[in-house]
């Protein structure tokens, strides 16, 4: 799943409501050992793995953060439900899958406090280009 089509499936998630919303703008730690930063604008990056973000958004007490990594060819799936989660990475090629179930997403407190800084760009999409065939 490219960036566009994340996007697409995060403003519907937040058209849908999030009244007990799981994530908040911030800095998490990812199973204790990758730190992402989440943004107000819901994109998010990571401030300890160079050229990785993508989106994020809520859905009731679900938390997803969406990405991609490696100039598009890698992605990322996280969720989080409130008493634990899951992360996916894969390759578009289907080469690499790798399920961490479950996955923990700690709260490290505001972003300017943990390497992150709301005016980074480089949570910019990884790549337009459409997928490769199968």
């Amino acid at each position: 799943m490219k960036y566009g089509m994340m996007a697409a499936v995060a403003a519907a998630t937040v058209m849908s409501g999030a009244a007990h919303a799981k994530f908040k703008s911030g800095a998490y730690s990812a199973n204790g050992y990758q730190t992402i930063c989440l943004y107000t604008d819901g994109t998010w990056n990571s401030s300890t793995f160079a050229n990785w973000g993508g989106v994020w958004t809520n859905a009731g007490s679900v938390g997803h953060v969406l990405g991609n990594y490696n100039s598009g060819a890698g992605n990322d799936s996280m969720v989080e439900k409130g008493k634990g989660g899951s992360w996916t990475e894969w390759s578009d090629s289907l080469s690499y899958v790798n399920v961490i179930d479950p996955a923990s997403f700690t709260y490290l407190g505001t972003l300017s406090a943990n390497g992150c800084s709301e005016g980074d760009n480089s949570r910019a999409p990884q790549s337009s280009k459409p997928p490769a065939a199968r």
